[in-house]
């Protein structure tokens, strides 16, 4: 609509709508044009042209076209009729020739990446091919439109395909390219692990996520083939996991807040990559085989676990049954030691087993789990309320001594030894300056003493 504008920039953001009940991670895109347009007047008529065919010809009606509209249409001149037009194109044609003969194939696959949840995230897959544009462009010292990214599936296949710069050659593009493979694939990996939201589209945890070159080449037909093996052996691979349904578990975790996590994406990608690192503890599969999703009540995670290689869906089956309680407890420990982990709690922190199924919406307690007074002692992260853990320890103290005389000798002697050692801090902090300390380990170290 506007002839001088030739280019378009966006921005993309994302965020999460808190005063949902429910909040799921929202994307904001802002985008400008350049040159800005419909700002100056005066350039009106050379920016906004006249029409080049009539309502009829664009399948309208005359009653489309406003009744004060009283230019003709001016017909554009038939680009076959004009030889520069034709020797142009010729010109064209043999620029591609040319340039197709100076192309470079590598392929790679970026594996504990799902294929078809990343397809349904349009944002997310330009991400992804623009990281592995921008760091292969990068490392062969090229302009990014002299590189095309291409996805397809198992786990997520890419290949590259690379226009050779003017001065060089193919084969010279090859030999760096084989070169610079591993520092452009740490560079993909670091890239794709801050993309916001990447958690979604994984099958297994962030230290799944890898990316791995195959063969490069400057043979088209030989990455034809490579890619056609590799699009073959992907749907192989998809045809025998589908013979083997996987099983599908479920654990209740109380005193953690599903919209306090769902509000802090740092912490609810560690509590995910520690729920699949529990529930694969000691088991015959690893956390790749996992996959977690998160419901309110309080929290709920849904395992999904793909039968591994070598067993079968019912022996699967049995092993959950008869491991679930042990799964629950290794889940609880690693998120006792989750960083952060007090701020997405409302309450002292459990995990109970829920269903094992077959199916995707397994059983879960109906009743609140009960929870012991005490939470196990953390190694790594403070008690959610550290007052109440401590006046909880003393009560027990109390009952199991049975006598009245000693509790309050006990409570005093609590009171006496927090109050020596708070003295003593005081005196230490006048003695040498006050250094910054992580509150949580300062905490943990008293209830350890």
């Amino acid at each position: 609509m506007w002839k001088g504008s030739t280019k378009l920039g966006c921005g993309m953001g994302s965020y999460h709508n808190t005063s949902d009940p429910d909040p799921v991670q929202q994307f904001l895109w802002v985008c400008r044009y350049c040159g800005a347009g419909n700002i100056d007047k005066s350039q009106l008529k050379q920016n906004v042209l006249l029409p080049i065919k009539t309502a009829a010809e664009c399948n309208g009606k005359s009653s489309d076209v406003p009744s004060n509209w009283k230019i003709t249409p001016v017909k554009a001149p038939d680009p076959a009729s004009n030889p520069a037009t034709k020797k142009s194109s010729d010109t064209a044609l043999n620029d591609k020739s040319a340039a197709a003969a100076q192309t470079v194939y590598s392929s790679l696959v970026i594996a504990g990446m799902d294929y078809s949840r990343l397809t349904g995230k349009p944002a997310m897959l330009l991400q992804v091919k623009g990281s592995i544009k921008k760091r292969a462009a990068s490392a062969l010292k090229c302009d990014l439109s002299a590189v095309n990214v291409v996805l397809y599936s198992g786990s997520i296949n890419a290949q590259l395909e690379i226009q050779a710069p003017a001065g060089t050659t193919k084969f010279a593009v090859s030999k760096l390219l084989i070169s610079k493979t591993a520092a452009i694939a740490k560079s993909v990996v670091v890239d794709l692990r801050k993309v916001p939201g990447v958690e979604a589209v994984l099958s297994g945890g962030m230290s799944d996520l890898t990316v791995k070159f195959g063969l490069t080449t400057t043979d088209k037909a030989a990455a034809v083939a490579d890619r056609a093996a590799r699009a073959a052996a992907a749907v192989s691979a998809v045809t025998a996991a589908a013979a083997q349904k996987p099983a599908y578990q479920s654990l209740y975790i109380s005193g953690m807040d599903y919209g306090l996590l769902q509000a802090r994406r740092v912490v609810r990608s560690l509590v995910v990559g520690t729920i699949k690192a529990g529930a694969a503890y000691g088991q015959s599969y690893n956390g790749s085989a996992v996959g977690v999703e998160l419901s309110s009540g309080s929290t709920i995670a849904h395992l999904v676990i793909q039968v591994p290689a070598g067993t079968t869906a019912v022996a699967l089956m049995q092993q959950l049954t008869t491991t679930c309680p042990a799964i629950a407890n290794s889940v609880l420990q690693l998120l006792l030691q989750v960083r952060g982990i007090n701020s997405v709690l409302t309450g002292v922190l459990n995990v109970q087993c829920g269903g094992t199924s077959t199916e995707r919406a397994p059983t879960v307690p109906v009743t609140a789990p009960v929870v012991s007074a005490m939470a196990p002692a953390p190694s790594a992260s403070m008690p959610f309320d550290l007052n109440a853990a401590m006046v909880s320890d003393i009560e027990s103290s109390i009952e199991s001594a049975g006598h009245g005389q000693w509790s309050t000798v006990l409570t005093i002697s609590l009171v006496g030894l927090v109050a020596s050692v708070a003295g003593v801090s005081y005196a230490l902090s006048k003695r040498k300056p006050p250094t910054i300390v992580d509150e949580e380990v300062v905490l943990v170290e008293c209830v350890e003493e």
